[in-house]
């Protein structure tokens, strides 16, 4: 599996999982390397301004929790 990370100091990073057989778990990182932002790349670029700035990551966490209690309403 791969998955980026936003990392607090505005870095992006990607990582390959290794799928442990008898568990189906991922539970190892076999490669791990910082990336460059691709222009354009909107996902990221929020990602970056989120670690880097304790505005829009108070904003972001407000964000989540809210729709977090959403979705707890819903059920």
């Amino acid at each position: 599996m791969l998955i980026r990370f936003a990392l607090p100091a505005g870095t992006i990073a990607e990582a390959i999982m290794r799928k442990d057989a008898p568990s189906g778990r991922y539970t190892s990182i076999v490669e791990w390397k910082a990336i460059p932002i691709e222009e354009g790349d909107e996902n990221e670029l929020l990602a970056q301004r989120i670690t880097t700035s304790s505005d829009i990551a108070a904003g972001f966490s407000k964000a989540v929790a809210s729709y977090d209690q959403f979705r707890k309403l819903c059920r």
